[in-house]
């Protein structure tokens, strides 16, 4: 399947999509909603996400307008989100999302190497480790 979703063997609290050219939209959609559902099992955690998209090139036609959608509903307990790319595609893409909602910032990051990626979610994951609970 050309996107992937499963726990993240190192990171914990963490998804890991992997994404292999040639891919559609419904295809990671059908990655996302998989992922979301294990998310709702752990309504008390954050869990964050980390998008491998290393081997793409490609990006669907919609995916601005699709990305939209699913930032506007993501579950409650989504903490950072990761990309790993850096081709001047996604670059554009991303600032395009930034453009459109700057405090996407604060819990969204493109890097471009496994490491960065690694670096930030165990960093982000010291600081917001669990959802304080509501009184």
């Amino acid at each position: 399947m050309p996107v992937t979703v499963e726990w993240h063997p190192e990171i914990p609290q963490t998804l890991l999509y992997t994404y292999t050219d040639p891919w559609k939209w419904d295809e990671c959609l059908e990655a996302i909603n998989l992922g979301r559902s294990w998310m709702r099992e752990h309504p008390t955690q954050y869990i964050m996400t980390l998008h491998d998209m290393q081997t793409t090139h490609k990006l669907p036609s919609t995916i601005v307008s699709r990305a939209k959608q699913l930032i506007d509903h993501r579950p409650e307990n989504t903490g950072l989100t990761v990309f790993i790319g850096g081709n001047q595609l996604q670059q554009t893409l991303f600032n395009v999302l930034l453009m459109w909602r700057p405090q996407l910032a604060e819990s969204y990051l493109l890097v471009d190497s496994i490491e960065d990626a690694h670096f930030n979610l165990e960093q982000w994951l010291k600081d917001y480790q669990n959802i304080p609970k509501k009184s």
